[in-house]
């Protein structure tokens, strides 16, 4: 009853078949722990077995190399079927439009991007882990790039007010890093785009790792949290 007037928050989780119930497990872990937090609801979007679907509904571009990517190019056709079909069955019975979260992985996480940075109104926030933009020598890196930098000039000409400039946070899980942790940070200190934040969890390091996420904490370009599991 409590929550009877709220309007449920959706995580819509491309790959369905395969990480709909991760997401759900580690929904359910925080909501035993947080029990006041509104409930929240998990789509699972799948797609057709074996590549074919995939590839063709998970990127944006025609790939150049079929020998690679046999079908390619649907991810607007995809995101169509998302907006027209999936949003109103789901939200159905919504009196409002919720608080929606787009969740993708490797080539999923590439259309995750793909939508942040096209159509950044579909969704309230995005997260996509480990995307896979490497179809033909990581052309759409590129476009990110040009996209990216058009929104930071139209905002600084105060051609736009901000609310559809991207915002980054980078999310990393460490544990004894401390060999390549140094080279990863300095790659974020010196991207075109800087993200807003860089949000570390370790998991138990015995190694140096910490220490050097620390000591660059102190100069980065960007805010650092770092939080430490000790069990």
């Amino acid at each position: 009853p409590v929550y009877s007037n709220v309007v449920s928050p959706v995580i819509y989780t491309l790959d369905g078949e395969y990480h709909a119930d991760f997401i759900v497990s580690l929904i359910n872990y925080v909501s035993e722990r947080f029990v006041m937090m509104r409930p929240i609801t998990v789509v699972g979007i799948e797609n057709i077995p074996g590549q074919t679907g995939r590839n063709r509904d998970m990127t944006p571009l025609i790939a150049k190399d079929s020998s690679v990517y046999k079908t390619s190019g649907g991810a607007e056709k995809f995101l169509q079927f998302i907006r027209e079909e999936v949003f109103p069955l789901v939200e159905k019975d919504h009196n409002k439009t919720p608080y929606r979260v787009l969740v993708g992985h490797s080539l999923a996480g590439f259309l995750t991007m793909h939508c942040f940075l096209q159509h950044p109104e579909m969704f309230n926030a995005y997260l996509a882990s480990s995307p896979a933009m490497h179809m033909d020598n990581s052309i759409y890196l590129k476009i990110a790039e040009e996209k990216i930098n058009n929104d930071v000039r139209q905002t600084s000409k105060g051609l736009d007010d901000g609310r559809n400039m991207v915002s980054i946070s980078v999310a990393m899980a460490t544990c004894n890093g401390a060999k390549h942790i140094r080279k990863q940070l300095d790659s974020l200190a010196s991207q075109s785009m800087l993200p807003r934040e860089l949000v570390v969890t370790d998991d138990c390091s015995n190694d140096d790792t910490t220490e050097i996420i620390a000591s660059f904490a102190n100069t980065a370009p960007f805010s650092v949290r770092i939080y430490k599991n000790e069990a």
